[in-house]
């Protein structure tokens, strides 16, 4: 039984074929070939009487139409006509992934065969234009030429070239012809033993020169599509960048947010500390009413005061008592004063007849619930 995954990926490669399907005709012939292994060609084959058409695919050769001669250059309404108006040529033909051929018959061209160094197979074409004055009775400017080599011998340094010649009337005449059915060929040659051609009559430039408005085309297509799939794989990985990157400043907002947070509940919790504080001391500290109060009930009516000094842990009396030894004892038992205690030595002033004294005396803090 296939899971929803297997359905999920037999409709995922059904998506990516057809979507294959779709731009495999905007990639170049020449590449797609080469990838692809298959060579598809249309070869209009002229005889002495008959004009054949065949298509040439991956090895295998199928005729689409035969049409006599005299009869293709009357009319338009043949067995080729029919054969090159199916849409599926058409639409090949249109967009330029098609290649097309005008093919001559033997006796239309001049064959051949001559030897040269091996060391001018790289520039062959031009030594070619040298060699037709004098290997042909003709001038390169009057005729299509090609070539092609058949041997090469390394231990002589000699290579065999088949030159084959067409004079430009002959191949006029069969582009004319072509272009009589609606095709612009890419390629002219000439048959060889009824079997293949002898190569490309048409000089690279004049190739170009036909193929250049669907090369320009083409290659608009490829760089848009490369463009396309560029930002069809790079938008998910920068949208992707973009919601990282609105994260992370996010995350550093929520951080800052936080960091702010416990900086205010610290700085709330000190100064609710230090509230604390004040009133816990306020509640366990007397207050100056009830010190007063207190050292007005301890102290005799024969004693009085000439300074009085508050600190916070401490009371200090200063003053005239007639006998000040009696005075600790009763400041002693307040609830408010510990540890009372003369702070120098008692003097006896004859002129009022009193003792000087001066007592200093522990503040209780109250304790609190």
């Amino acid at each position: 039984m296939r899971t929803a995954y297997d359905r999920l990926r037999y409709a995922g490669r059904c998506l990516v074929r057809w979507w294959l399907g779709e731009i495999g005709a905007l990639v170049p012939a020449a590449i797609r070939d080469r990838l692809s292994g298959r060579k598809d060609l249309l070869v209009l084959a002229l005889f002495d009487d008959d004009v054949v058409l065949t298509r040439h695919l991956s090895g295998d050769e199928r005729v689409l139409g035969r049409t006599k001669l005299s009869a293709a250059r009357e009319s338009a309404d043949t067995a080729i006509a029919v054969a090159i108006g199916d849409p599926d040529l058409q639409r090949r033909i249109r967009r330029g992934t098609l290649r097309i051929c005008v093919r001559l018959p033997a006796e239309k061209a001049l064959t051949t065969r001559i030897g040269l160094p091996l060391a001018v197979e790289e520039n062959l074409r031009q030594v070619m234009d040298f060699e037709l004055d004098r290997r042909t009775p003709f001038a390169a400017k009057d005729v299509h030429f090609a070539h092609r080599v058949i041997a090469r011998d390394e231990a002589t340094g000699q290579i065999r070239i088949e030159l084959t010649v067409v004079t430009r009337p002959v191949v006029a005449a069969a582009l004319q012809l072509a272009e009589h059915f609606g095709l612009k060929p890419t390629i002219v040659d000439v048959a060889s033993d009824g079997q293949g051609g002898s190569g490309n009559l048409l000089p690279e430039d004049d190739v170009r020169t036909v193929r250049r408005p669907r090369v320009l085309l083409r290659r608009a297509a490829c760089i848009i599509l490369f463009a396309l799939a560029g930002a069809t794989l790079y938008r998910p990985a920068f949208l992707a960048h973009q919601a990282a990157e609105e994260l992370t400043r996010q995350v550093q907002d929520a951080k800052h947010v936080a960091i702010e947070v416990a900086r205010l509940r610290d700085e709330s919790d000190q100064l609710a500390g230090d509230e604390r504080y004040l009133v816990d001391y306020r509640r366990r500290t007397p207050t100056v009413s009830e010190i007063l109060y207190q050292l007005t009930h301890a102290l005799p009516d024969n004693t009085w005061l000439a300074q009085l000094t508050l600190t916070p842990n401490e009371v200090q009396l200063s003053g005239f008592s007639i006998s000040a030894s009696s005075l600790l004892q009763p400041i002693g038992q307040s609830s408010l004063f510990a540890e009372p205690r003369f702070r120098a030595a008692v003097v006896f002033d004859p002129s009022i007849s009193r003792e000087r004294f001066d007592v200093v005396a522990t503040i209780v803090k109250k304790d609190t619930p």
